[in-house]
């Protein structure tokens, strides 16, 4: 995949691509057709949801063959678990994300990944209203005060996917819903692309309460993309 067929966030990331992962970008809507339909095991995750939320899901999941193709893995259905987290191969973590204009899957092998999320998210979405329920205290204070009022609305952006993207990765290996307020951002990249370090407020399965995890977020016209891998132990 070139870069081309991705947001223009994804290229600024390529230093933090973890190592062995494939990854499929497919961008949405703009008479866009997929070759694929999705198989029962598959279909029956959205077979009540709006058109919308369907083609999103099969984008997902088209990306996820492709990924998984990439690596090597043999075609086959991703089902949606009963939590709703897609159910990857045995020997493979993945993830996928969307954000009604691109949707992305990624895959690596496990070991020596124990966990991967991506998170891509528009900008022009995220609103003052949004602030407590995503940001802690202390992310208020270190990363919202400080911008610009023009700023604020990128910064809280920012925060979010990388969150949902750390969450994303850690669920894997966890098995358990993180919530916003149980992790904050202790760093943020000063320019527009860069490293990020967050560090959980409670356990959560194998990490324990004060454990940083480190990745990337990336912001390019109007959109985040944020990147986080967790290796093996």
């Amino acid at each position: 995949m070139s870069d081309l067929e991705a947001p223009a966030g994804w290229a600024l990331l390529r230093p933090w691509w973890p190592a062995g992962a494939t990854w499929q970008w497919h961008r949405l809507g703009m008479g866009s057709v997929l070759p694929y339909s999705l198989p029962a095991l598959e279909a029956v995750a959205v077979a009540r949801a709006v058109p919308q939320r369907q083609a999103e899901f099969a984008a997902g999941r088209w990306c996820a063959r492709q990924a998984l193709q990439a690596l090597g893995v043999a075609p086959q259905p991703v089902p949606a678990g009963a939590d709703r987290a897609p159910v990857w191969p045995a020997g493979v973590v993945g993830t996928i994300s969307h954000d009604g204009g691109w949707c992305v899957a990624g895959v690596a092998r496990c070991p020596p990944w124990r966990g991967l999320g991506i998170d891509v998210e528009r900008v022009e979405r995220f609103g003052v209203g949004l602030e407590t329920t995503v940001c802690t205290p202390f992310e208020v204070q270190r990363h919202l005060q400080p911008c610009a009022a023009s700023e604020r609305r990128d910064a809280l952006a920012r925060i979010f996917s990388f969150k949902e993207a750390a969450f994303k990765a850690l669920y894997t290996s966890a098995q358990q819903w993180i919530d916003f307020q149980d992790a904050e951002l202790l760093e943020l990249p000063a320019g527009d692309c860069g490293p990020t370090l967050l560090r959980l407020l409670r356990p959560v399965a194998a990490w324990p309460a004060g454990q940083p995890l480190a990745g990337a977020v990336a912001l390019a016209q109007g959109r985040v993309v944020s990147l986080l891998a967790l290796p093996g132990a």
